[in-house]
């Protein structure tokens, strides 16, 4: 079996196991590309395969390499499993992972987007304006994927929850339906199966429209960060926040968890009477910030030294 032959079985099966289209997609046009220059024969050599991974890994981020070596392991292991090579490809790079708190907006951030959503521009219709509104609140309240919300369908709705009938992964789950919003989408007119008929490519291009009349940095997926760290600041439970985003382990969702402990630590330490009045301090706007203009002056380092030492021996 060729290199061609074997890019096209191992794209059946992941249709049979479900994948999503779009998952497939990616799959074949990363390995279409990046496997073009190995043998044509059944020489499927762990050499190559590994100088393909290295390659990439010189000239490209780390998240698209992270990305490139899972579709190689997936696709090796389906080789291995069918017993086009003789042993697991063990020798494959593995870029290393650094994990860190998502970013996500705050109150002042979603107030200026909820206002930009709602302020009327050249050529939009009062539709568009009602839709792309619907949109930005429907994302910030239930922390659906770009994918997942433009998949949605009318049948979909079950009173106060959204069923989630296409996820990561084609797994299914049901989100919960803020009244307003519900209130928003009974409001919407009806016209065909899904809520919203467009591409995951058109709304991301809505977003960024909207992002920079905002003036904001703007992308789908930062509405979902938005909703879990916003749920964790009012008290959600962990597990809670992982069922409702659909994510496989806790991982990701512990990150969210990091990035919400930070910012309430800043606020915290900001709050403490352990210094004078100082404007720097004061105007620190995040956690680096505060921790360079504490750290600044020697007494203030002492106190503040002292305040999270008794607050670890009083826990």
């Amino acid at each position: 079996m060729n290199t061609t032959d074997a890019i096209s079985a191992f794209l059946e099966h992941c249709v049979l196991r479900r994948l999503a289209p779009g998952t497939i997609h990616n799959y074949r046009a990363k390995l279409s590309r990046y496997l073009a220059h190995l043998p044509t024969t059944d020489d499927f050599t762990e050499p190559a395969f590994a100088d393909v991974m290295r390659r990439y890994m010189e000239t490209h981020a780390a998240g698209g390499s992270r990305h490139l070596y899972a579709i190689l392991r997936s696709f090796t292991g389906w080789l291995y499993a069918n017993k086009l090579v003789t042993h697991r490809m063990e020798t494959i790079p593995n870029p290393k992972k650094h994990l860190k708190p998502p970013r996500y907006l705050n109150d002042e951030e979603v107030a200026l987007l909820l206002d930009a959503a709602g302020r009327s521009v050249s050529g939009q219709s009062v539709v568009e304006r009602a839709t792309l509104q619907l949109i930005v609140r429907l994302l910030l309240t239930t922390g659906l994927r770009a994918g997942e919300l433009c998949a949605l369908e009318w049948r979909d709705i079950e009173g106060d929850v959204l069923r989630i009938r296409h996820g990561k992964g084609d797994k299914e789950r049901v989100v919960p339906l803020d009244p307003a919003v519900a209130a928003l989408l009974d409001a919407r007119p009806r016209g065909g199966e899904r809520i919203f008929p467009f591409t995951t490519s058109a709304l991301r291009s809505r977003i960024y429209a909207l992002g920079r009349r905002a003036n904001l940095r703007l992308w789908p997926h930062l509405l979902r960060h938005s909703f879990a760290c916003s749920a964790r600041r009012s008290g959600a439970d962990t597990e809670d926040i992982r069922l409702v985003l659909g994510h496989t382990n806790l991982q990701m969702t512990t990150l969210y968890i990091a990035a919400v402990n930070a910012d309430v630590a800043v606020d915290r330490i900001r709050s403490l009477a352990l210094f004078p009045a100082n404007p720097t301090i004061a105007g620190a706007q995040d956690e680096d910030a505060l921790i360079k203009a504490l750290l600044a002056n020697p007494a203030t380092k002492r106190r503040l030294m002292a305040a999270l030492l008794k607050e670890i021996t009083d826990a």
